[in-house]
């Protein structure tokens, strides 16, 4: 009888604590509802509990993982992000150069194009010139065809400074200046004289 007593103290003084529970769990089925009566141990209930605990760290170590993996991902997109800053800034840089080269490469077209317009202004001032002594050709001498004829006021021909020969030319219209080029003539002074010019501007009697 005093063990029995000496038993209920025991378990009675552990109410709550870890070694009655573990000293009802062990044996709940032998002592008939003591533990639930005087302990307040109920062993559905622990193993709910229990089950609750298991299924709390599950819980806890999924959010621990979930953490971590949350964790590694922001430290490779802060990663990511660092190196995208340094290929934006090198693209900032790289299109500031570019744009400094075509900045430069305008300058040297317009350069070019000025240089351009100014030899075209003095290929325009040569043929002007040209012209312009084209346009100054002079006599510098005289020809009479078939040499003088007695009593005739002979027809002659003047040369002029390029080697061209002019004549007088008169027909139904009255007349004009003329160049004779190549070919066999006759003069109409009265003397019919006849006389070639050849392709070189040498005249043949």
């Amino acid at each position: 009888m005093r063990v029995v007593f000496l038993l209920i103290a025991l378990v009675t003084s552990c109410v709550g604590c870890g070694v009655s529970n573990d000293f009802c769990d062990a044996n709940y089925e032998r002592l008939n509802g003591f533990c639930t009566t005087v302990v307040g141990y109920d062993a559905e209930v622990d193993e709910r509990l229990d089950k609750i605990e298991v299924r709390l760290d599950f819980i806890q170590t999924q959010i621990q993982h979930e953490y971590d993996g949350l964790n590694a991902a922001l430290e490779e997109t802060t990663a990511d992000i660092a190196t995208l800053w340094n290929l934006l800034t090198v693209e900032t840089d790289n299109i500031g150069l570019i744009q400094t080269q075509v900045f430069n490469l305008d300058q040297r077209v317009a350069q070019q194009l000025y240089y351009i317009e100014s030899l075209q202004q003095q290929l325009l001032d040569i043929q002007t010139a040209l012209s312009e002594i084209a346009y100054q050709t002079s006599v510098v001498g005289t020809v009479d065809f078939c040499g003088n004829a007695p009593n005739k006021v002979d027809e002659i021909g003047l040369i002029m400074s390029n080697g061209e020969i002019v004549v007088f030319f008169q027909n139904n219209d009255g007349g004009r200046l003329a160049s004779l080029g190549p070919g066999s003539y006759v003069t109409t002074d009265g003397t019919n004289c006849r006389f070639n010019i050849d392709a070189n501007g040498v005249i043949h009697d």
